[in-house]
């Protein structure tokens, strides 16, 4: 080892400019430097592949540093989003107490470059982010000195505090006695747009009428343009915040907008009110409304859904919904970040919102997915409650069809070649926009966990043959600059191949039928048990008939999909409630 075990580059020997080696195996490459050897030997999967020599408690330690970095990036891009948003509300002071010092500097930096038209009275006087309140309510050394105004820590987001000791509202800074009334008088949104001679900020139009008196005025309601003129205030409001234009749809906010056209000269709510006693209320609101739900569950009974998520940084969450007499409500969420997810931890979360939140005697059905930890942990809970059934999720158990269905060899060779070619186009930028150009769109990428997604793709390829076929034969085809890549020969012997191109056909006859299915299962409306049962008979025997009309279809393939249909069906049909809910529907 040449150096400490943390070290990427005691582990391996760089290889010419920016090439790799590593020390315990003979696996390298000629590009990828530090990187793509600290994803070696640490077994991330994706770009290289991963050393089987390595040692684990070197592996271990790798895996730490790799996932410190990480969080030092994260943290670094955060601390700038959080400065750029303050800049944009001059929240300059409050941001600077709940910085670090390199932060308070960097934000300090910028913040002198906006402040072109203070003058050194307007600095002295606390304007800005120069000055701050000192613990005696006069005006202090400057936010960005070491060992000036700090914050002594947030309370729960839209909690505000009493006290002046207790940490205030997400986002300020805490003070105490009358400095906590000095600490308050901070630059206001007039101040920065009053006029384009006296501002400090971009002069905004708009913004300057809003000082404009409330009530208003009959010509100013009778002028022609009145309606173009709200629509752009709105727009502006939409675009400066990052809002999407569709939230514009939302009934809340075209139903404020009329409250307000309504109500007339009554005061604007501040944000702190919003987050405050405002989100409280509406809490309370909605406990209220969930009381009046609650009378439902003795008489038509509660069907429990709950299925788990996982981000990309491994955070982990359990989602359970409640549906009754037609009307879904979310019922709390579990934190499962750090917990091994076996069938006993999935048992105790179901058990404790069965038995102690909501009532053995309400519940009717289970619906999760059809993971085994969730299956054997359902089963526990229906040997115990025997009123209570299991049902699989109908739209995750055809995707596990699709799944079965793409090992087979006469699915699987043709999905990951075309994986492989697609990864190829979207690989170069240059031969992206050239793919793009000679087939006129895209190709649709598939998704890991939605196994619908792969037969999509395959679908974007088959719908433009053609246009692949006369790519393939041109003249930029040929001479392009990727003409000695392996991957090149590999996309032009694939999409000028009959064969090929027929045996794709066989794979979307065979899951087309199955996919509209999953369509219907997986959509935003409510799908009935009456409508899916039928379309399922319908999708098999499409598929079954598809099959044997095509020569390469028969056999051992058509007895292979039929198989995995029955199968996978059985868990919807056996030990639920599915058929008697298909007589009353």
């Amino acid at each position: 080892m040449k150096g400490p075990i943390e070290d990427t580059w005691s582990h391996g020997t760089q290889s010419g400019t920016n090439g790799w080696k590593c020390g315990y195996c003979s696996a390298g490459q000629k590009s990828g430097g530090k990187t793509r050897l600290t994803e070696h030997l640490c077994a991330i999967s994706g770009n290289v592949k991963s050393c089987s020599h390595v040692p684990p408690n070197v592996k271990t330690i790798l895996l730490d540093q790799v996932a410190l970095a990480k969080k030092k990036k994260r943290d670094v891009k955060e601390s700038r989003l959080y400065i750029e948003k303050a800049l944009m509300e001059h929240d300059y002071r409050t941001t600077l107490a709940s910085l670090d010092e390199e932060a308070q500097y960097e934000m300090a930096m910028r913040n002198s470059l906006m402040d072109i038209g203070s003058t050194p009275k307007n600095r002295a006087s606390g304007s800005g982010i120069c000055r701050a309140a000192s613990p005696s309510g006069s005006s202090g050394s400057p936010l960005f000195h070491k060992g000036s105004a700090t914050s002594t820590g947030l309370s729960n987001l839209g909690k505000a505090s009493s006290s002046g000791s207790k940490s205030a509202t997400l986002g300020k800074a805490s003070s105490s006695g009358s400095g906590a009334a000095a600490s308050t008088r901070q630059s206001s949104l007039h101040s920065f747009y009053q006029n384009p001679s006296s501002s400090k900020a971009p002069f905004d139009i708009d913004l300057a009428r809003s000082k404009a008196p409330l009530q208003p005025r009959i010509d100013t309601m009778l002028s022609g343009d009145s309606a173009l003129r709200l629509a752009k205030t709105w727009s502006k409001w939409f675009h400066a915040n990052d809002v999407p234009g569709r939230k514009a749809d939302c009934p809340y906010f075209r139903s404020a907008i009329k409250l307000t056209q309504q109500l007339g000269d009554v005061p604007i709510p501040k944000g702190k009110d919003i987050d405050g006693p405002l989100l409280e209320q509406n809490f309370n609101d909605l406990k209220a409304h969930m009381k009046s739900f609650r009378e439902d569950w003795d008489r038509f009974g509660v069907t429990l859904m709950c299925d788990s998520w996982t981000s990309n940084n491994m955070m982990c969450i359990i989602n359970f919904m409640i549906f009754c007499n037609g009307r879904m409500f979310f019922h709390k969420t579990v934190n499962a970040t750090g917990e091994v997810q076996n069938a006993e931890f999935i048992y105790d979360c179901i058990s404790k919102v069965v038995e102690e939140e909501i009532g053995p005697k309400y519940i009717v059905q289970i619906v999760t997915d059809n993971g085994s930890n969730y299956k054997k942990a359902c089963k526990m809970l229906v040997a115990k409650h025997k009123h209570i059934t299991w049902q699989p999720c109908v739209a995750h158990t055809i995707n596990l069809m699709l799944k079965d269905i793409g090992r087979f060899d006469e699915v699987d060779h043709v999905v990951k070649s075309a994986k492989r070619i697609c990864n190829f186009f979207y690989n170069h930028n240059r031969l992206h926009a050239m793919m793009r150009q000679k087939i006129g769109g895209e190709l649709v990428r598939w998704n890991a966990t939605r196994f619908g997604t792969v037969f999509l793709c395959l679908q974007s390829f088959f719908d433009r043959q053609d246009e692949f076929k006369a790519w393939m034969v041109s003249p930029e085809w040929k001479n392009s600059e990727w003409r000695n890549d392996p991957d090149h020969e590999f996309a032009y012997d694939c999409l000028t191949n009959r064969v090929w191109w027929e045996k794709m056909e066989l794979v979307l006859k065979v899951v087309g039928p199955l996919f509209c299915v999953l369509c219907y299962a997986d959509q935003q409306k409510n799908g009935t048990i009456s409508a899916f049962l039928p379309k399922m008979i319908q999708a098999y025997n499409e598929i079954t008939g598809k099959i044997k009309q095509i020569k390469h279809g028969k056999g051992d393939f058509h007895k292979k999909v039929a198989e995995v249909i029955s199968k996978r069906l059985r868990y919807i049909l056996n030990g639920t409630i599915i058929h008697a809910g298909n007589t009353m529907d």
